[in-house]
């Protein structure tokens, strides 16, 4: 019997940012379905992807094909999703007032937050499931402490739909 399970992400953070080379290719993109195949370590065992939440303006979620903070750890891509601007991951925040708005309503008091939805299709030996990720917060120091705080939430749910916090 084949095992399936869903992975979600809830990422509310004001940006992302890292120094790395101007040459990596960072490719904005609205397709749940392409994200998911960044994100699959094996995309055969991708059943399907969805948006969850997404703001309906911007570019929240992106592709790259290129190193970047550490990423990919497997395979040629990996996803990135943010409640900015995600091709932005290389531009560093010099100003004081920075800031992306992809016009989201409202959601357990976050702004424009990203929730990806991912069922896989677990192979009938797994005993676990691993989710390599990285949380980057670029805050302005007037964000500090204030409403516009940073927020990821990964979790999963398993086949009897039980949802469970990602435990690292």
């Amino acid at each position: 019997m084949k095992k399936t399970s869903t992975i979600a992400s809830a990422l509310a953070c004001a940006g992302l940012v890292a120094a790395t080379p101007a040459t990596a290719a960072v490719n904005s993109t609205r397709s749940a379905t392409k994200v998911a195949r960044a994100i699959v370590k094996n995309p055969s065992q991708l059943r399907s992807a969805r948006w969850v939440k997404r703001p309906p303006s911007g570019r929240p979620a992106a592709v790259s094909s290129s190193k970047i903070v550490g990423f990919p750890r497997a395979g040629s891509t990996f996803g990135m999703l943010s409640s900015g601007d995600a091709t932005k991951i290389r531009s560093a925040n010099s100003a004081e007032d920075l800031s992306h708005n992809n016009h989201g309503l409202p959601y357990r008091g976050t702004r424009d937050t990203v929730i990806l939805r991912i069922d896989i299709t677990a192979p009938s030996n797994a005993r676990c499931l691993s989710l390599n990720f990285r949380f980057l917060s670029d805050e302005y120091p007037e964000y500090i402490d204030s409403q516009s705080t940073t927020r990821s939430s990964p979790s999963w749910t398993d086949p009897t739909g039980t949802r469970r916090p990602a435990a690292g």
